[in-house]
């Protein structure tokens, strides 16, 4: 597998991987914030892709605050057919490691995520900090979380 950085040429294959978790890990109304999320804010994230058998399969970014005190992790998807085989825990801790440069000891890397995968950024380190029902859409609920970095 390689890790590569974003190319809007890849942006097709994200939306495509995106939408194969869809409505899981992703509502609907999502896609197109997705797409504008790299024309709204090119200067403040950074987004790598996975690349396996010459495919895009996954990708996931991180963007941070102006003062550099946080980060937020963006956009982390895999291939839903290839979940649980560590290409998403290898864009993790890449992102983690970007932070740690870049933000130092006692920086913070906030997750919003749901329900359905919550439980694996606790594994990474993060601490839940609170929760909202149906918050991204009816039935998909806002677990928001951080990890302070050592």
């Amino acid at each position: 597998m390689e890790i590569i950085d974003f190319n809007v040429n890849n942006l097709d294959d994200l939306v495509s991987i995106m939408q194969s978790n869809i409505p899981i890990y992703f509502a609907e109304h999502e896609v197109s914030e997705f797409k504008s999320f790299f024309t709204d804010n090119q200067e403040s994230y950074k987004y790598w892709i996975a690349i396996k058998d010459n495919k895009v399969v996954a990708g996931a970014g991180i963007a941070y605050n102006e003062k550099l005190t946080e980060g937020y992790l963006c956009w982390g998807m895999v291939q839903n057919e290839l979940r649980g085989q560590g290409i998403g825990t290898v864009l993790t801790k890449m992102r983690i490691e970007d932070a740690k440069k870049t933000l130092g000891v006692g920086g913070k890397i906030i997750c919003k995520t749901t329900q359905h995968s919550y439980t694996y950024y606790q594994k990474m380190g993060f601490k839940l900090l609170f929760t909202v029902d149906n918050h991204w859409t009816e039935g998909m609920h806002l677990y928001e979380m951080e990890l302070i970095l050592e």
